[in-house]
């Protein structure tokens, strides 16, 4: 479904394809049942609607970098995660970040990993401080 949803929001970013499409077309792709269809649908709204959010939140984390330099895949896949951190509070930072970092590696490049790993360890500092205290900054 991560996949699907990041195909989808980059889409969205793009302007190009209709991000709704692509992402049936992509949940089609992956054969995903339609409990979890329903919530794709659910989860591509909500990071539309709370772009601004996220926005203020990469603001934040960004050291030495602005988000007109970010790639589009690094964005969508950081909008995807910081979603996670944000609504899905039954999943562990580390599961987030890491299928975060795998998505960013795959569609990205290598290098991609290691700036979205940043980038998000930092945010989950911001959004979920309980569950980050006494780690080790990335």
């Amino acid at each position: 479904m991560r996949k699907a949803l990041l195909q989808a929001v980059y889409a969205w970013l793009m302007e190009g394809d209709n991000p709704e499409e692509v992402l049936n077309d992509g949940l089609d792709f992956h054969a995903v049942d339609p409990d979890d269809r329903t919530r794709a649908r659910d989860v591509l709204i909500c990071i539309m609607r709370d772009r601004s959010e996220a926005d203020g939140v990469l603001d934040r984390v960004l050291e030495n970098w602005s988000m007109d330099r970010m790639g589009q895949v690094e964005l969508a896949v950081c909008y995807l995660a910081l979603h996670e951190l944000r609504a899905q509070s039954d999943l562990p930072v580390e599961v987030i970040i890491d299928e975060a970092v795998r998505l960013g590696k795959e569609y990205a490049g290598d290098e991609s990993g290691h700036f979205v790993n940043g980038l998000l360890d930092a945010a989950a500092r911001i959004l979920r401080p309980e569950e980050m205290s006494g780690r080790d900054p990335a």
